[in-house]
């Protein structure tokens, strides 16, 4: 692991020299030009000199260029063979323009003193250019600067300098080991500073990871438990339609209600995954503020009254916001249902009112309220506050977390407060709907009579088959049921189905839309709807492109009556070989 890291980090540095390489040459080459320009004042008889050396410099600046600009890309070569040569390459470089100290003897003390000044602001270059990277910053050091102060140094012993030549070595010379120390110290903070990137990058990469396991394990979970909860669910609808005596329709009506819940909770899960995989269409229309509040409060009035909750609404007329209608109305039902669920003997109001172009949805209680120190959990999946005893009457702790993520899907800004005895306070800021734009329609309610509909039922679970034969002939319906695609194909071949409801996983590796696309090869027009228990991203994401109406198991009565009325022809719907597309977002 450590070896690894520090190729890393060695990839980093040989990146880093590249990119500053184009522009550090120029600098070189003019220092030295002028270094070149006061030698030759001295032996303007001799340019091979100073100008063989001059041009030198800028051959071994060219050659360096091209060769370090190369090795970042050169990956067939081990790092530490390519960082060496980077190394090697500094270190002939630097010995080259050095060859200039040569003359030193013959400059005047200006002069000098100009070439000393140059020769210190390279060294400085050096450094930051490598990041202080010891081979690179040894060879300015060690090559440039300490043969330069010595020769200072020689100068005030031997030379015309005297004491003003050893005080500039010594200066020099302390300077340079002050420029060492920097540069293992900002080498250090390098390495630190890519180790940690590193680090990060690992630990993003496993958080990645460990939320995909996550959500393929709450699909697959949600996907084994849908299917007995739908073969109940359509016995438990089919015999609500049966004439029963009081006691036996009590029982049945407790059955519908514990089927429904534990419904509800899958339907969380479905939403989690389906956010999750991205699949979530946002479809913005007009939406009525003021009607959609008086519906959700009057569904939820049983249930509030049950809790000792009353729900008062202050909403004007006119409120037409622009959103996507469903997920909003999900976003209110969810915060209305953990408000009833989680308090009682309060009030939970809703009001909007115009702010800045914007309707301000203010949805609060005046319940127990919420410790500061759970503000950062209450949005995490699974969190609840007041449910030590993980009673299932009170969900699963996936309804603000839901709430979040299509907040966040809507780009709605969102305010949440909360304290003990100060109740909880949600605000959403929706977008005022243009005045001239379409309203949009209330849904039509799906036609109740299905009498005399010819229906085939393609499921490899037997129990299921069963339970839609019994569901679907009590709403007098005939119903042929199969189990996989062949089967299907051959009953299609000798009648015409009105439509198909399909499983999404058959027997044989085949899948719903392998049997609707073989069947609409018979009927073109064939209407259809898929029925599925598998929420996982990739399998809630194929059936979107594959464009087909999604039923989630398990599907109430009324749910299923609906789509069915829905999906039969007259309903202003194209009609295709193809399957046509239909957005089912979370229910």
């Amino acid at each position: 692991m450590e070896k690894n890291r520090q190729s890393s980090l060695d990839e980093e540095l040989l990146n880093l020299i590249a990119n500053q390489l184009r522009f550090s040459p120029y600098n070189m080459v003019f220092s030295m030009s002028i270094v070149a320009y006061m030698i030759y004042r001295h032996i303007p008889e001799q340019p091979w000199i100073w100008g063989g050396w001059l041009l030198l410099v800028i051959a071994s600046q060219v050659y360096r260029a091209k060769r370090l600009l190369k090795l970042p890309a050169q990956g067939h070569i081990p790092v530490e063979v390519r960082t060496r040569q980077a190394a090697r390459i500094n270190f002939a470089c630097t010995f080259i323009q050095s060859l200039c100290f040569l003359a030193f003897p013959i400059l005047t003390p200006f002069e000098a003193a100009v070439m000393s000044m140059m020769f210190l602001g390279l060294g400085v270059g050096s450094i930051v250019t490598a990041v202080g990277w010891p081979p690179y910053s040894l060879a300015h050091i060690g090559i440039s600067l300490v043969p330069l102060f010595g020769l200072w140094a020689w100068s005030g012993v031997y030379g015309s300098a005297g004491t003003l030549g050893i005080l500039i070595a010594l200066i020099g010379l302390s300077y340079s080991a002050s420029m060492w120390s920097i540069s293992k110290r900002l080498y250090g903070m390098n390495q630190e500073f890519f180790s940690n990137r590193e680090r990060l990058a690992t630990a993003l990469d496993e958080a990645e990871a460990a939320g995909l396991a996550k959500t393929r394990f709450l699909a697959a979970a949600s996907h084994d438990l849908r299917q007995p909860i739908h073969t109940l669910s359509l016995f438990s609808a089919a015999l609500g339609l049966k004439n029963l005596d009081e006691a036996t329709q009590h029982l049945a009506e407790n059955i519908d209600e514990a089927v429904n819940a534990l419904s509800s909770q899958l339907d969380a899960l479905l939403d989690v995954s389906k956010l999750d995989a991205g699949i979530v269409p946002v479809i913005p229309g007009q939406v009525n503020l003021r009607k959609l509040l008086l519906r959700l409060a009057e569904e939820h009035q049983e249930m509030a009254e049950k809790a000792g909750i009353s729900v008062v609404i202050n909403c004007p007329g006119g409120t037409i916001a622009r959103t996507d209608q469903s997920l909003l109305e999900r976003i209110i039902r969810n915060i209305y249902t953990n408000a009833i669920v989680h308090t009682a003997n309060c009030v939970l109001t809703a009001d909007v009112k115009l702010v800045d172009g914007y309707w301000e949805l203010h949805i609060a209680d005046t319940g127990s309220g919420i410790p500061a120190s759970e503000h950062k959990y209450i949005f995490e999946e699974f969190y609840q506050v007041d449910n030590p005893g993980r009673d299932r009457s009170k969900g699963i702790g996936l309804g603000l977390s839901i709430v979040a993520r299509l907040a966040k899907l809507l780009e709605l800004d969102m305010k949440f407060e909360s304290a003990p005895d100060r109740g909880t306070h949600f605000t959403f800021f929706i977008p005022v709907a243009e005045t001239s734009a379409i309203s949009r329609k209330e849904p039509e309610e799906a036609q109740a009579s299905l009498l005399g509909l010819k229906i085939l039922v393609v499921d490899d679970e037997p129990a299921v088959r069963e339970g839609m034969n019994v569901l679907l002939s009590a709403l007098g319906c005939r119903v042929t049921a199969t189990h996989d695609t062949l089967s299907a194909l051959e009953f299609a071949r000798n009648e015409a189905p009105d439509i198909a409801l399909v499983d999404y996983r058959l027997a044989h590796g085949k899948s719903g839309l392998d049997t609707i696309n073989g069947l609409r090869e018979i009927y073109p027009d064939l209407p259809a709807i898929i029925i599925s228990g598998d929420t996982g991203p990739d399998r809630l994401r194929e059936a979107k492109e594959a464009a087909i109406t999604l039923l989630s198991k398990p599907v109430a009565m009324d749910a299923l009556r609906e789509a069915i009325a829905g999906a039969l022809p007259g309903k202003d719907k194209a009609k295709s070989p193809k399957l046509k597309a239909q957005s089912h977002n979370c229910r």
